[in-house]
């Protein structure tokens, strides 16, 4: 079942990108900054991306665990992710 989610989602996700573009283009023509265009765009990005995990850990009865520390790669990785985009 959860096989045909990810074949799912990759295909979707595969979609998503093919008009994120044209759609970040006229937000930005709109919003008249395309700095802001971008922040909504990930904000919006990250919001559907966190909905998704928690509706996984969910159907997968994964506990997660808060309080936990985080591993020093996680954190160097997402500071180097930021940097690149």
């Amino acid at each position: 079942m959860m096989g045909a989610v990810w074949s799912l989602l990759g295909i979707l996700s595969g979609a998503f990108i093919a008009v994120q573009a044209p759609i970040n283009s006229q937000l930005a023509r709109g919003l008249g900054l395309p700095v802001a265009a971008a922040a909504f765009s990930f904000l919006s990005g990250a919001v559907v991306l966190g909905i998704i995990a928690l509706v996984v850990v969910k159907l997968q009865g994964i506990s997660l665990d808060w309080k936990a520390p985080a591993p020093w790669l996680f954190i160097a990785g997402g500071m180097l992710g930021g940097f690149y985009v």
